[in-house]
């Protein structure tokens, strides 16, 4: 969770620069998509952690769920950034937030595999950006610095910006659907670039298959550990309890993945004074 906050914090400030700084101009516009970027970002955020505090029970204020908003929020706005006022960036960062949540709900009921959710925040953020561009741009504002547009639905009264927007948001995912289907299909054919590994190897982790080592193996072995010092009791597949306390004998605990018929589960060796006292497949 410490790597998402300081991730999200990277992401958020680079976002910042990238949008205020795209015109190349230190100028009153770039003011402006500072202001509506960083504004749609925390109002994402701010949605995103009120809409999982409503959904789900117990409900908590989660920080990932607001680093997962932040995100949207920064999606969403970008295509805008230069053309609404940050009273508008709001509707950015608040719609961003909700459809982005709603397609992760649809994520998980069509069971598609988007382990780090890009489609669902990048994807779906970027369609409802720029479509809300065409409903909130003004002229006023792009007009900050000489820019001149013909302006949005709302304010501007051009109806004609939406089918623009809409026609750009389908050719657009278009062009990325079938060029990426081509680059992946392609790479799959290559040994050792296939897209997915085997369902063992997912489950014991890429981590330790791949590299040969855990990024948190030191909190593993800390849980054991702690196992193996506290009273504790394992119920074995036979349905037999068996219980010991930590004392001053060595106690030598060990994790093991073990196979049945194809599938992996963990299995629990326990020792004392190099005497097996307990096996068990948890």
């Amino acid at each position: 969770m410490t790597h998402v906050i300081i991730g999200c914090s990277f992401i958020w400030f680079g976002w910042l620069v990238a949008n205020a700084g795209s015109g190349l101009l230190p100028n009153y516009r770039a003011v402006v998509v500072f202001v509506t970027t960083n504004l749609s970002a925390s109002v994402g955020g701010i949605t995103w952690v009120t809409i999982d505090y409503i959904r789900h029970k117990p409900r908590k204020f989660s920080a990932l769920g607001f680093c997962t908003g932040a995100v949207a929020g920064l999606v969403a706005v970008t295509p805008a950034s230069g053309f609404v006022s940050p009273t508008s960036s709001i509707a950015f960062g608040l719609f961003g937030a909700i459809f982005c949540n709603f397609s992760l709900s649809c994520k998980k009921w069509l069971r598609i595999d988007d382990a780090f959710d890009v489609f669902c925040l990048h994807g779906v953020g970027g369609i409802i950006g720029n479509l809300l561009c065409a409903v909130l741009a003004q002229k006023s504002v792009a007009a900050v610095d000489g820019t001149e547009i013909i302006g949005g639905v709302l304010y501007d009264g051009h109806w004609k910006q939406l089918y623009i927007q809409l026609i750009d948001t389908v050719a657009g995912f278009t062009w990325s659907f079938i060029v990426t289907l081509i680059i992946v299909f392609i790479m799959n054919k290559i040994p050792g670039l296939y897209l997915r590994t085997t369902q063992v190897n997912e489950e014991i982790g890429l981590d330790k298959t791949e590299l040969g080592e855990s990024l948190y193996q030191h909190i593993e072995d800390l849980k054991l550990q702690q196992c193996a010092c506290a009273c504790t009791q394992v119920k074995l597949t036979n349905g037999v309890n068996k219980s010991f306390v930590g004392d001053s004998n060595t106690l030598e605990v060990e994790m093991t993945p073990k196979f049945n018929n194809g599938k992996i589960s963990s299995g629990l060796d326990i020792q004392r004074n190099g005497q097996e006292i307990l096996s068990a497949s948890l």
